[in-house]
């Protein structure tokens, strides 16, 4: 009999595997439903290859034929592999609204991918509530995640919001995400909710998932987690837009810390003397006082760092890099160093954005020197607001203890000159800031 040449696998199932690897390159995470009372068998061999580095959810369907101790051996099975799984039995509906809060391990998955340090997922139904209270006060953002009940919210997270806002629960990015059959009222009901709570920032997506997940909710998914891990995404290298020069958006009247390095440790400085001058070609003009050390340093190196301080940075940021001086104090002593690609340190957190600039001219101003920088990188972190010398007046820095004094204050930190008259050339011995920013006292 002559050799033949038998290809036992059909060309439809070949034109299927291309078509899934060209699919899975717009795809962040993989939903397998298998039959619960053959999973190996009904698995197509091929998956694991396909999608591997993806997260995973496995569907354990008809479940009401198979045998539960063995239902239960495979899910661990498969949970031991690092996949979330779901029992269910479609036709019925049993365990199908589980799948949104399979979703949720999804979305925490999908975060983690993302660089985001810790990842804390609660079931409020089985949960210490008091923890997940606690957690809520202990981290940044925080995501809601229920199904509508009743037009209202499920029991259980109406019970949480009411203990964050009898807890006074301010200063977060929220994220929601809502389930319903056909119109989901939850997210609406949760922001109500939390309406007397200050200064929560609500993220542009919102998840709707109707029942099941569908394109469109994955789609949600997925640009939920690229925006609260935005700041992640962008302290990578391997992740980062290292060109978006809408970097150059967030310059107003505002505040920043420059950073330097004069070849034996890292420095940085507050300054609100950066502008834009021109766009064709991008050029900083960066002014510095020339009695801070990072003025020599900058005339040495023609490097530096500018980092755009946001709504979030603390007062003790600016008694860090404003009221002391880099000539005796490491200023990042204690602190996580980030670097960029001009290997200057950039700050890990309280900024939207940071730009690496090299001098390409100078222009002698008599007491300040101003640098005119090229752009070398360029990076967004996140999209608060930048941090004005309004705000900081405002919001930031804490009121002068003048009771009993006689004098002036400095407007920018606070010092406190004493006596009659404030002299012409006075220089705040802090901030290093003139006459014009002092004020009388009363």
């Amino acid at each position: 009999m002559e050799n033949m040449n038998i290809q036992w696998y059909p060309g439809h199932m070949t034109k299927t595997r291309r078509q899934i690897e060209a699919d899975l390159k717009q795809v962040d995470a993989v939903c397998e439903i298998v039959d619960a009372r053959i999973p190996l068998s009904s698995r197509n061999p091929d998956v694991d290859e396909l999608t591997a580095g993806k997260p995973r959810m496995v569907v354990l369907n008809r479940v009401d034929q198979a045998d539960p101790e063995g239902t239960k051996r495979w899910a661990e099975h498969f949970r031991a592999k690092g996949y979330a799984v779901l029992e269910s039995d479609a036709k019925s509906g049993v365990g199908t609204a589980k799948f949104a809060g399979a979703v949720r391990e999804l979305l925490a998955d999908k975060l983690r991918a993302n660089g985001c340090p810790k990842v804390i997922v609660h079931d409020l139904a089985r949960c210490d509530m008091a923890q997940a209270v606690a957690d809520a006060f202990r981290y940044s953002k925080l995501v809601l995640a229920t199904t509508t009940y009743n037009a209202d919210v499920f029991p259980f997270m109406k019970e949480f919001i009411h203990h964050l806002t009898e807890r006074n629960f301010r200063n977060r990015t929220v994220a929601l995400m809502e389930n319903g059959s056909w119109a989901p009222l939850a997210a609406k009901v949760m922001r109500k909710m939390l309406e007397e709570c200050k200064n929560l920032t609500f993220t542009e997506t919102t998840v709707r998932i109707l029942s099941a997940l569908n394109e469109t909710s994955a789609k949600q998914v997925d640009a939920l987690a690229n925006e609260l891990s935005k700041e992640y995404l962008a302290q990578q290298d391997a992740t980062a837009n290292k060109n978006d020069l809408t970097a150059l958006f967030n310059i107003g009247y505002g505040l920043y810390v420059v950073t330097t390095n004069d070849g034996t440790r890292d420095n940085g400085l507050i300054v609100n003397t950066v502008s834009q001058v021109t766009n064709t070609p991008n050029r900083i003009a960066v002014t510095i006082n020339k009695q801070n050390y990072s003025f020599h340093t900058i005339q040495k190196t023609g490097v530096l760092n500018v980092n755009c301080l946001d709504v979030s940075a603390p007062f003790s940021l600016f008694q860090r890099f404003g009221f002391q001086s880099g000539r005796t104090v490491d200023k990042f002593a204690g602190m996580e160093v980030l670097r960029s690609d001009n290997g200057l340190a950039f700050l890990p957190r309280y900024i939207n954005s940071f730009m690496s600039l090299k001098v390409e001219s100078y222009v002698d101003m008599d007491t300040h020197g101003m640098f005119i920088c090229t752009v070398t990188e360029a990076r967004v972190m996140s999209d608060a607001e930048t941090m004005t010398y309004t705000y900081y007046q405002k919001n930031v820095k804490p009121k002068p203890e003048t009771e009993g004094k006689h004098g002036f204050v400095c407007k920018v930190c606070g010092w406190i000159y004493e006596g009659d008259e404030l002299p012409d050339d006075i220089i705040c011995p802090l901030c290093k800031h003139g006459a014009a920013d002092f004020e009388p006292i009363g």
